[in-house]
Order: structure tokens, then C-alpha cells, then sequence
């Protein structure tokens, strides 16, 4: 059997398993909050059209305080007017 040049390189089946071991799974919180202009900030911004600013992730542990303070803080011409999806989110990553 022959491969053209150009052909993907195929791994061996050993080859994956030993990268699927070094793959692990990492969650956090996945974060929707409902959103307001800030009265206070005076410019001209994208975000202060919005009502919802969605997929903010926090480790697990934050509290909703510090989650609105951290985004307040960051943004500052929206007020978080309530927090109106959070749910525990998983991703892969290379394990060190």
C-alpha cells in the first residue's frame, strides 16, 4: 500500500494513547452576566448597548461577589445587574 507525499501523517495506536494520557480535563465557571451602562462612565462603547455579557470563566470557588467586582473592575463602563447563567464548564489541556 502507498501514501501520496502529500497524505496526513497517521499515528499509531499506541502513539494516541499515550497523548490521550497526557490530555486532562480542567473545570471552571462558565458565566453570563446581566448587564447595564455604567451612569458613571461619560464615553462612547460597544458594551454599553449590551444586556448580557456572556462566557467569563472564574475557577471554581469564586463567589458572585468577587465574580462582579472582577468584571466591574475590568469593564467599567457596564454594572452587572445580576448574574443570569453560571454553570461548571470542562476543557481538555496538556497536562504539565
Amino acid at each position: 500500500m502507498t501514501f501520496p507525499a502529500f497524505s496526513v501523517r497517521l499515528f499509531l495506536v499506541s502513539e494516541r494513547n499515550t497523548m490521550k494520557n497526557r490530555m486532562r480535563t480542567i473545570e471552571f465557571l462558565n458565566v453570563t452576566f446581566k448587564i447595564k451602562r455604567n451612569p458613571e462612565f461619560k464615553g462612547n462603547h460597544q458594551l454599553c448597548e449590551c444586556a448580557h455579557l456572556g462566557g467569563n470563566t472564574f475557577d471554581l470557588g469564586t463567589t458572585e461577589a468577587e465574580m462582579i467586582a472582577e468584571i466591574e473592575k475590568e469593564k467599567p463602563q457596564i454594572k452587572v445587574v445580576e448574574i443570569s447563567k453560571m454553570f461548571v464548564d470542562r476543557a481538555e489541556t496538556w497536562a504539565k
